[in-house]
C-alpha cells in the first residue's frame, strides 16, 4: 500500500490510497489545488488517519516514483 499523488490537469492534484494488492483506492480519495496542497494533505493522512508506515509516491503520465518514506 502507499499513498500517491497524481496529477490531473490546470495544476489540480488526486490524493488516494493505493492498495497494489487490490489494484485499486481504498475509500480515501481528496483532490487539491497546488502540488504544496497535495503534498499536505499525503502528510495529513499518514499522520491523522493511521497510515504512518505507508510510503508517498507521485505520478507524472505513467512515470510513479516515491517522494516521501
Amino acid at each position: 500500500m502507499h499513498i500517491e499523488i497524481e496529477k490531473m490537469l490546470f495544476g489540480d492534484y488526486r490524493v488516494q490510497v493505493w492498495d497494489e494488492n487490490l489494484n485499486s483506492r481504498l475509500d480515501r480519495e481528496y483532490f487539491c489545488r497546488g502540488y504544496a496542497s497535495a503534498l499536505f494533505t499525503a502528510i495529513d493522512i499518514r499522520t491523522l488517519d493511521g497510515f504512518s508506515e505507508l510510503p508517498i509516491y507521485y505520478r507524472d503520465m505513467d512515470n510513479l516514483s516515491e517522494i516521501m518514506k
